[in-house]
């Protein structure tokens, strides 16, 4: 039978093709399949234009592409090729030259107008490769050959690595490694090849050929040597064959850097290889702050040592070899006066610690007072400059770091002894309590180029005005000295000068004598207060004039003790006169004790009053109503008789 709906779409098609004996035409076709049909073979046997260029037959797919091939492991795709024209066509295939590849189809004789035939087409291998190509040749009779392509492209290896690694900064000579992970995330085990791209010894890898299962990782090891390059970077590539087939390269990247360490002082000096510790007093110290910098890739360890200027670079050698005991380390650590803190340690990469070099010079034992002659008398100094004792010190420090780097630094100091003139003897005569002597000091500092510091430790009766400054070299300073005595007696005592905080000292002898008493007065209060009331400016007096007492007459005396006041001046003198100081003390003893004994009397004669007014108080007491009835009837309580309170 005709198909009816093919045969009305060939009649509706056009006028002229309306004329034509249709039914004759087709009826000698079999009857064309309805799902076969579609637009593209309506448009051909209806003789309407397309879009593309007449065919005469249809391949579908037009290129065969079997990816992600497995060995061992067959795949198939099904072809179409369909008879597009209007008459019968005969159509031989030729195969693929490959045995790879196959392609099967059924022989059905010529084909008709619309009707289509299947290719299927194969692939299968026993072999790892990467890609196979090939073709399979249509012929229509009486036509050109139409190629249909064949590729069939293996599963690839999946492995998956870092194609850059940073080796960072490195110095001369410097042999590193680092790991570079593999993982194949594939399914089949993978050949993997590394080869440096030159051949130089910088970059090499010890274990260059291996083989890495499905799901696996391995860390192959990369070494890096640093040969004396003359380029500050190093960049070379490993190339990578998987399977045989080139993957991306990996990058070597590494930066060339000079380690080295520098001292850099903070005073602004920069880097230096000189400290000078300038001029400094025996047994003095003073220090010099730098800075260790580290500037380059790696941590290094230091150790500083010290030579005394006048070695030989073997002798300081051999010390650096020669075993020590403790005891022998510690003594010359002691004695050596050039010193740094720390003398060892670590330094990170690119960074810097504080480092303090430091001269402690030793206490002298020459050092001794000059006697006072003043500056006017004594202007020529000259006779004085070997009493300094004036001496150099040189050392030099040795930063050793990596066993092969020295930095040399030198340490140069001068040392003297100060040169200090006073007086160190006073006395004040006598004072009365609570008044006051005062007597000049004059402190003259010989030094030539030094500042003497100097402080006066605090002492009972005496002060010192200023009591802590500092004497110019080359000057003199006058320093007021007070006698203020707090009670009667005599007074011999010391005042310590402190010179150069503490390192020397100097005794002062001072002598005074209080024996009699000054009324203290007490100056009134806030607007009441007068000018004479504010502490006046002292009034200093030579030590001669206050020795004899010649100085000013002192003010009001209080009233005379009752001692002095039963005996006559005659006999007080010729006491004084054999005896004065005991004498004194034995007055002032026996006028404590009688005001000790008075003070006892006059709290014991309370005590007693006290006492006795308590007793008084508790004859007179009444005793407290202890029942009703005596409660009632007690007349100070003025209660009415028979109501209740």
């Amino acid at each position: 039978g005709i198909n009816a709906e093919y045969m009305g779409i060939l009649m509706n098609s056009t006028k002229k093709e309306q004329k034509k004996d249709i039914t004759k035409e087709v009826s000698i076709y079999k009857p064309f399949p309805k799902e076969r049909l579609n637009n593209t073979t309506i448009k051909y046997l209806c003789n309407f234009p397309t879009s593309e260029d007449r065919k005469i037959l249809l391949v579908d797919p037009e290129k065969v592409t079997f990816s992600d091939i497995e060995v061992g492991k067959g795949v198939e795709v099904t072809v179409t090729v369909r008879n597009v024209t209007k008459n019968m066509m005969r159509i031989k295939i030729k195969p693929p030259a490959a045995k790879k590849f196959g392609c099967e189809y059924r022989n059905t004789g010529p084909l008709a107008p619309g009707v289509s035939m299947d290719l299927i087409v194969s692939f299968k291998t026993m072999e790892e490769g990467t890609s196979y190509t090939d073709e399979i040749l249509i012929i229509p009779e009486g036509e050109s050959p139409i190629a249909l392509p064949l590729k069939a492209v293996m599963k690839a290896w999946l492995v998956a690595y870092k194609p850059f690694v940073n080796f960072g900064f490195l110095r001369q000579d410097d042999q590193t490694k680092k790991e570079i992970s593999f993982v194949n995330q594939g399914d089949n085990t993978a050949e993997i090849t590394l080869a440096p791209a030159e051949t130089n010894g910088v970059v090499s890898v010890p274990e260059s050929n291996f083989e890495l299962k499905p799901g696996k990782e391995k860390k192959v090891e990369v070494q890096l040597v640093v040969k004396d390059s003359k380029h500050d970077i190093i960049q070379q590539a490993i190339h990578v064959h998987v399977g045989g087939e080139q993957k991306e390269s990996i990058q070597i990247y590494a930066v060339v850097v000079k380690q080295v360490l520098s001292v850099v002082f903070e005073n602004g000096a920069g880097a230096a290889s000189t400290i000078s510790f300038g001029s400094l007093f025996y047994g003095e110290k003073k220090e010099c702050r730098a800075i260790l910098v580290n500037n380059g890739p790696k941590s290094v360890s230091f150790n500083i040592t010290f030579s005394k200027e006048g070695k030989t670079d073997k002798d300081n050698e051999n010390e650096d070899h020669e075993i020590k005991a403790p005891r022998e380390v510690g003594i010359e650590m002691m004695e050596r006066e050039m010193s740094a803190v720390p003398l060892s340690g670590t330094i990170g990469q690119y960074s810097e610690i504080p480092i303090t070099f430091i001269c402690t010079t030793k206490k002298s034992t020459k050092f001794r007072v000059l006697e006072y002659i003043g500056i006017k008398e004594g202007d020529n100094n000259k006779h004085r400059e070997n009493d300094s004792d004036a001496a150099d010190i040189h050392y030099k420090a040795h930063l050793k770091y990596e066993e092969k780097e020295d930095i040399e630094i030198d340490m140069k100091a001068q040392v003297c002894l100060p040169l200090v003139s006073l007086k160190t003897s006073f006395h004040f005569g006598e004072c009365l309590v609570n008044e006051r002597l005062d007597i000049l000091l004059a402190i003259e500092n010989q030094t030539q180029d030094l500042d003497v510091p100097y402080e006066f430790k605090k002492i009972a009766h005496f002060k010192t005005d200023p009591s802590k400054g500092m004497l110019l070299h080359g000057g003199e300073k006058s320093i007021g000295v007070t006698f203020r005595p707090n009670n009667m007696g005599v007074f011999t005592t010391t005042l310590v000068l402190d010179l150069i905080g503490g390192v020397y000292s100097v005794p002062i002898k001072l002598h005074g004598i209080a024996k009699k008493l000054c009324v203290k007065k007490k100056t009134p209060p806030g607007p009441e207060a007068t000018a004479g009331g504010f502490n006046k400016k002292p009034k200093f007096f030579e030590e001669e004039k206050v020795k004899t007492g010649m100085h000013k007459r002192m003010p009001g005396e209080s009233s005379i003790d009752p001692i002095m006041k039963e005996t006559t001046t005659s006999q007080i003198d010729g006491k004084l006169k054999d005896n004065m100081f005991e004498n004194i003390e034995r007055l002032c003893y026996r006028e404590t004790q009688q005001k000790y004994n008075t003070f006892i009397k006059e709290e014991r004669q309370k005590r007693e009053q006290q006492a006795a007014k308590m007793r008084k108080m508790k004859r007179m007491a009444k005793k407290l109503p202890t029942s009703l009835d005596e409660y009632l009837n007690d007349k100070d309580l003025n209660l009415e008789e028979g109501k209740p309170p």
